[in-house]
């Protein structure tokens, strides 16, 4: 499970993954890290698709690197299974168990760490190089800290030993075809987590646009996973996305693919809605050979209007999503089931298209899937103006990743 702290490490993680037989899963602030691996679950939490959520429930082991493992991407713990040991690896001694009982905490630099524990596993010799103390030195010599989480006894004996925990094979593999091939790419020959069959199935079932669903689109409004599929196939694969918050956020997050972890941008830190379109203006800037991409509610597309004129005068060629369900959506599925007044959280129709051509870009109000032929036809050139698409998108219930955070409240 990695995080922000993981970011410059995938070679590290991978290779050790490779060894162990382990699956590789991200928090959402490093989607994309493992991009084109056949056992990247993608993001965990409660962004997690079906399959991600079942393999990550079944794991016996679950080592957070540069991760907080918070309530986010654990979904308020539910997604430990009932006899998991759960290790972290941080640079920061104070982040370990900051979220959540651990059995195992290691101060270190998470590529550091993982190379030391490949070595080790490979009959290399124990290459940790011990710090008198956890916060002594930089932090980059990977040493184990105190046991603070349920079956210590298990663990105490050092960061060495802790790490051929991990080779254990964890609950849910005989859910899927037995007999690994060795050849296989990425199947070590003790298995681990990982099968041919297993790799099939992460292949057809991970990603949420392969997960079925029911339209829920229509008179006038356009479904939000349905829109955001159809952007996902014409808008070219270098991207650079960024999210802002709000219950329409999961959408973008999770059925817009993003090239690697420099291709998103999570607006979440502040729980604050309104801050992705200066968010986007600053990820264009950074990396003017990707598209930017700006995904909106229409209340934080209101509150950050402004910067519409931003992007014009410094003629960036940017796609900026808008979807639009006429209120604060989040509040709205929050405070509306027990009856509370909905009168400051929804808000009467807004041309947001007509506001965009006023600050100069160029924009498209998508209703249904045939409306965004607009789209491919400002893709094709020559990108003159940012394109604004004002999708009005259907608002019945709150997306998935709601329901989950509503559970744990």
């Amino acid at each position: 499970m990695a995080g922000r702290g993981a970011r410059a490490a995938r070679r590290e993680l991978e290779e050790l993954a490779e060894r162990i037989g382990a699956l590789l899963a991200t928090s959402a602030v490093a989607k994309g890290l493992f991009r084109g691996s056949p056992w990247d679950l993608d993001v965990s939490g409660g962004f997690a698709s079906p399959l991600t959520a079942e393999l990550v429930r079944g794991a016996d082991v679950i080592v957070g690197w540069g991760c907080a493992l918070n309530m986010w991407t654990m979904r308020q713990g539910t997604l430990i299974g009932p006899e998991a040991k759960v290790v972290q690896v941080d640079l920061d001694a104070d982040a370990l168990g900051a979220h959540r009982p651990i059995h195992l905490g290691v101060v270190g630099d998470v590529a550091l760490t993982a190379r030391s524990v490949t070595t080790l596993l490979a009959g290399g010799g124990d290459d940790f190089r011990p710090a008198p103390a956890v916060r002594a030195g930089s932090g980059r010599e990977a040493s184990a800290v105190p046991d603070n989480g349920p079956g210590g006894s298990d663990v105490q004996d050092g960061a060495g030993r802790e790490a051929s925990a991990v080779l254990d094979n964890g609950p849910g593999e005989p859910d899927v075809p037995d007999g690994s091939d060795p050849g296989a790419r990425g199947v070590p020959r003790g298995g681990g987590y990982r099968s041919v069959g297993l790799a099939g199935r992460i292949a057809r079932e991970n990603r949420w646009r392969d997960v079925p669903y029911a339209d829920e689109g229509g008179e006038g409004r356009i479904d939000p996973r349905t829109l955001t599929i159809g952007l996902d196939d014409l808008l070219p694969a270098e991207r650079v996305l960024s999210v802002d918050s709000g219950n329409f956020m999961g959408y973008p997050s999770m059925f817009l693919d993003v090239p690697d972890e420099r291709g998103f941008c999570f607006t979440q830190a502040f729980q604050s809605i309104g801050l992705g379109l200066a968010t986007a203006i600053g990820a264009a800037l950074a990396q003017p050979d990707r598209l930017a991409v700006a995904a909106l509610g229409d209340g934080g597309a209101l509150m950050g209007v402004a910067e519409l004129e931003t992007v014009v005068r410094l003629g960036l060629a940017m796609v900026i999503v808008v979807y639009d369900d006429e209120g604060y959506g989040a509040e709205v599925h929050h405070f509306g089931p027990d009856g509370h007044s909905l009168d400051t959280v929804t808000f009467p129709p807004v041309d947001i298209a007509a506001i965009a051509r006023g600050f100069g870009c160029e924009a498209v109000t998508v209703r249904d899937r045939a409306d965004l032929a607009a789209v491919a036809g400002w893709l094709d050139g020559p990108r003159h103006r940012p394109l604004l698409i004002h999708a009005k998108v259907s608002g019945a219930r709150g997306s998935w990743w709601l329901e989950e955070a509503f559970r744990g409240h």
